[in-house]
């Protein structure tokens, strides 16, 4: 232990990239959990990211006076992409640029809009390698619900091939069949060439053929740039170019909604794979109709679709478990909720980002209420 001490000491602050470079803090940080792990592997009980580990003192101190250092020369730990404004995701996904009834192209941005928040991939990680069979559509016998699964296993950054589960969410079909992710999915993929397996091939038409032709895309596939540049481009055609939204915007965007639902780190590990040194929760299952209500929660997020809100309640009594809010806790949320979300519907034709969230406690609903009392004749009322 002090023979290892020693190397630690000297490490932290001669580890470089392989151009020469030193790590980012939030990198060196990373090494120092992965090294932990393993030697936790190999049987040692001691822990080198705790100062409480006597054994280590030495090397503890110099990976501190190394992460001040970094952060000193600028090389502090990496801004995280935030989720992008619920009130722009909202207009976003309800822009003619994702409406699956205008043509192939625009149902094949919806459809990968809908995987990328339904299962919060990471930027164009795989995108480019994904087949006909990477997703399939499944039956929940208990609820008689369709929904969207990731059938074949993957490695990404935080999740290795074979590891354990597959990490996958669940993609809910809705009443709304205009924003229903499943029959979006299913219009996509009967539709793609069938000489070629990529899930992703170029679509052959900006409007539907009135010809009767069955096959609307293929067989030349997207490219890596354009999957890449998905979320950049489209975010710029809804005219928000300025807000800077990236795929990984949309990532943090799903993540968020279900924080924001009260899932706990556990469950939405077991969409995005993400790790950390001091949990494994990622290899323990999550129940099915978990993933089914948190997939439920996006939905609603991104449409104001309430049936998907009623399938939540709907899957926890099928499955003999208790809705996440008794009913006497709802009732008068649930009053005031649908008072305000129809009566923005009625004026705009769309709800505010408050509205979306099932938790929320409406203190930053006023906005959308004031707006139109005017046109009620009402007062301002609690």
């Amino acid at each position: 232990e002090e023979k290892l001490d020693k190397h630690l000491a000297k490490f932290w602050f001669a580890a470089k990239t392989k151009d020469g470079h030193k790590y980012k803090v939030g990198s060196l940080q990373t090494i120092r959990y992965s090294l932990n792990r393993a030697l936790k592997s190999f049987g040692h009980k001691f822990d080198i990211t705790k100062r409480e580990c006597t054994a280590f003192t030495s090397s503890i101190k110099a990976y501190e006076d190394a992460s001040k250092e970094l952060k000193q020369e600028g090389k502090g730990f990496t801004k995280n992409h935030e989720a992008i404004n619920t009130a722009d995701l909202f207009d976003i996904y309800h822009s003619r640029y994702l409406d699956p009834d205008i043509g192939p192209r625009h149902l094949q941005k919806k459809v990968q809009f809908d995987i990328r928040y339904y299962f919060a991939r990471r930027g164009a990680e795989n995108m480019p390698k994904m087949t006909k069979t990477t997703f399939a559509v499944k039956l929940d016998e208990k609820t008689a619900m369709k929904y969207v699964i990731r059938a074949e296993d993957e490695a990404t950054k935080n999740h290795k091939a074979n590891e354990n589960d597959i990490v996958s969410g669940r993609m809910p079909s809705m009443v709304d069949k205009k924003y229903c992710p499943v029959r979006s999915f299913i219009m996509y993929t009967v539709a793609l060439h069938p000489t070629s397996e990529k899930l992703w091939q170029t679509p052959k038409f900006n409007l539907f053929p009135t010809d009767g032709q069955k096959v609307w895309y293929g067989p030349s596939n997207v490219g890596h740039n354009s999957l890449d540049s998905f979320m950049s481009k489209l975010a710029k055609s809804c005219g928000f170019a300025q807000k800077g939204y990236t795929n990984h915007n949309l990532r943090a965007s799903g993540v968020t909604t279900l924080k924001r639902n009260n899932y706990n780190d556990k469950q939405i590990m077991s969409i995005t794979g993400h790790r950390s040194s001091a949990s494994l929760a990622i290899y323990q299952k999550v129940a099915s109709d978990e993933k089914l209500r948190m997939g439920c929660a996006l939905g609603y997020a991104l449409t104001g679709d309430s049936s998907c809100l009623t399938k939540q309640d709907e899957i926890s009594s099928v499955y003999q478990q208790c809705p996440r809010e008794t009913s006497c806790e709802k009732s008068a949320a649930d009053l005031l909720r649908l008072a305000r979300f129809w009566l923005c519907i009625a004026f705009d034709g769309r709800t505010d980002a408050p509205l979306l969230n099932k938790s929320d406690n409406f203190t930053n609903n006023e906005t959308c209420v004031e707006r139109h009392q005017s046109k009620l004749g009402l007062e301002k009322y609690s």
